[in-house]
């Protein structure tokens, strides 16, 4: 009798634990779909933002260009005001036209471009403000007052859009695994500073553009209503700006500096024909985001069944 009172006991005890094990294997398929779905967030859409005549520029500046020193730029440089510090060797040097007094063309249609990146808000999501060891998939990025005194990895093609209140980057920003410099864009609502390093993408400053020593960019400089600086920088590409042709014609007029070229917008090439960059939209979820939700997905449904299964056994142990 004694006997069978303690198994019964035993038993009851095992029922309460089985019957505890599923009811915790039910509360984590209960958390995971409540906070699982904040912990694995990515931007849900991103779209690259077209140019159109400020594709073949390097920089532009509002306000004025300045330069000082050997800096090398692949592009264009425009301004509606002065452009220093470009007359050859030792000073810089354009690949590109130099556009002085005025680009309201290329402007205007940096200014749409900015348009697009900000109207992308709703769907970021918060990075930094030190991007230092981050390692992100395409999306859009709310960065606030950005720093980069290190590495920022971009891993993976598409559409990376950063909205920052202002930017100082010092460092690297690497990209991996087929990310592309021409898809890399930086919204900063004032002042970007890039005082070394090596920096990609796109800047659209609402302000000002400013380089440091030696820094050097793979893409643009565009600053909305204030000057870009440079001193002894490159600023190569991005490469995708390759294939768009000038759309700005020159004339031989120096600047008071040395010998610019100035030009109108919106006029021809002689001999040439307007090729206007088009970038392809590129949304939706980036593919390591939906292994990680489906991942999650089919833990959810194997907690589910688990903690019913437990839960079913300890019945059978209770009426047994």
């Amino acid at each position: 009798m004694m006997v069978r009172l303690q198994i019964t006991h035993y038993r009851i005890r095992m029922a309460n634990l089985v019957h505890a094990m599923g009811l915790t294997s039910l509360a984590l398929a209960l958390a995971f779909s409540l906070t699982g779905a904040v912990a694995l967030a990515a931007p849900m859409a991103q779209t690259a933002a077209g140019l159109g005549q400020a594709a073949t520029f390097s920089v532009i500046g509002k306000a004025g260009v300045t330069n000082t020193g050997p800096s090398v730029l692949s592009g264009n440089v425009g301004a509606d005001s002065s452009i220093i510090g470009f007359g050859g060797a030792p000073d810089g040097t354009a690949n590109g036209l130099v556009f002085a007094p005025e680009v309201n063309g290329p402007e205007s249609d940096a200014a749409t471009a900015d348009g697009v990146l900000t109207s992308q808000a709703g769907a970021a999501a918060a990075a930094g403000p030190n991007l230092t060891g981050l390692s992100l998939v395409p999306g859009v990025y709310t960065v606030g007052s950005a720093l980069l005194p290190g590495e920022l990895t971009l891993d993976g093609p598409g559409v990376y859009i950063f909205l920052a209140s202002d930017l100082t980057a010092s460092g690297n920003v690497t990209l991996t695994n087929g990310a592309d410099a021409c898809n890399v864009f930086w919204h900063v609502d004032s002042a970007a500073t890039i005082t070394g390093g090596s920096f990609v993408g796109t800047i659209i400053a609402g302000t000002s553009v400013t380089f440091g020593d030696a820094a050097s960019l793979d893409g643009r400089a565009i600053a909305l209503t204030g000057n870009v600086t440079l001193i002894n920088n490159v600023i190569s590409g991005p490469s995708c700006a390759a294939a768009a042709a000038a759309v700005l014609a020159a004339t031989s007029t120096p600047d008071a500096s040395a010998a610019a070229t100035t030009a109108t917008a919106g006029a021809a090439t002689a001999g040439a024909t307007a090729t206007p960059l088009v970038l392809v939209p590129v949304t939706g979820v980036d593919r390591s985001v939906n292994s990680a939700l489906a991942l999650r997905s089919w833990l959810q449904i194997g907690l589910v069944v688990v903690g019913m299964g437990l839960m079913l056994l300890g019945y059978v142990l209770r009426r047994e």
